[in-house]
């Protein structure tokens, strides 16, 4: 797919943020950043505390399986007009209650064919990924297969694949959806289903610091760097690439996305957006413009 248009969401919150944080005490930072960002304050902390070595970071876990199963039973739901459900209870303390809740006495599917038996139980989340694939036709809706982000390449903003279906590309259920649907709704909604049995299983990316003053670590969107340095003890330079910032990239997920989307179909285009979930202040009029 070609690129089309400027970028939707350039730096600038990066830049945003550097003006409130430089020049600063480390200490105040520390504690500043994770509170101007309110959907991943744990995700920051946990960043801030590994760039800057303060310690024990904080443990994502909970925010990321939050944040998914808040998507699965609320969201996306009400959206497909299914009705939102209430959360697994005592979901951030029993984890065995929540994949019950997720995936229903079969458990997580291991292969294709279990997948494939998952969606027609009627179990857990089930209609849920139905309803979306009843809606989305084939390749509508779909990215190309882009690199995957890296703590590498993810400083170059480009068009990546920074999402939690990055971390289970490899997986049959995913490998399957994708040859049959292409990388789109389906395939980016059940990431976030295996996403939460990862979380569980203590099977996702550890946080870790490339170098002093740097951070890459896991989020519920994907990877999110940042970069932070300090003279004296105060703050003398910061940037941050966040999943959004890939995901909205001129040639990136979102935009490619939407242009596979027929415009006969752009009432379906507020589903796509919220199934692909940037944290940002673009709107959707913005998002639709952009590739006309």
């Amino acid at each position: 797919m070609k690129t089309i248009g400027p970028p939707l969401f350039p730096m600038s919150e990066s830049e945003a943020l550097a003006a409130k944080v430089v020049g600063k005490p480390i200490g105040v930072v520390a504690t500043m950043l994770p509170r101007l960002s309110p959907q991943c304050r744990v995700t920051t902390a946990q960043a801030v505390s590994v760039a800057l070595r303060l310690g024990a970071p904080a443990d994502v876990a909970t925010e990321i399986v939050h944040q998914h199963l808040l998507k699965l039973f609320v969201s996306w739901p009400e959206h497909l007009g299914l009705g939102a459900r209430p959360l697994p209870g005592n979901w951030a303390d029993d984890p065995a209650s929540v994949l019950d809740a997720v995936f229903g006495p079969l458990g997580e599917p291991v292969s294709a064919a279990d997948f494939g038996q998952f969606l027609l139980s009627g179990h857990g989340v089930a209609p849920v990924l139905r309803a979306i694939d009843r809606v989305f036709e084939k390749g509508e809706a779909c990215s190309a297969k882009l690199p995957l982000a890296t703590p590498r390449n993810l400083w170059s903003v480009a068009p990546l694949e920074n999402s939690a279906a990055m971390r289970h590309v490899s997986n049959p259920a995913m490998l399957a959806i994708e040859a049959a649907r292409g990388r789109g709704p389906l395939w980016r909604a059940t990431a976030r289903v295996f996403d939460i049995a990862a979380v569980f299983d203590k099977v996702l990316p550890a946080p870790y610091s490339p170098e002093p003053g740097s951070a890459i670590v896991s989020t519920m969107r994907g990877i999110y760097g940042l970069q932070l340095k300090s003279e004296a003890g105060v703050v003398t330079a910061f940037r941050q690439v966040t999943p959004t910032d890939c995901l909205l990239a001129a040639g990136g997920v979102v935009q490619q996305s939407l242009a596979s989307l027929d415009v006969a179909r752009h009432e379906l285009a507020p589903v796509v957006l919220e199934i692909l979930d940037p944290c940002g202040p673009a709107s959707l009029r913005e998002l639709l413009e952009a590739h006309r």
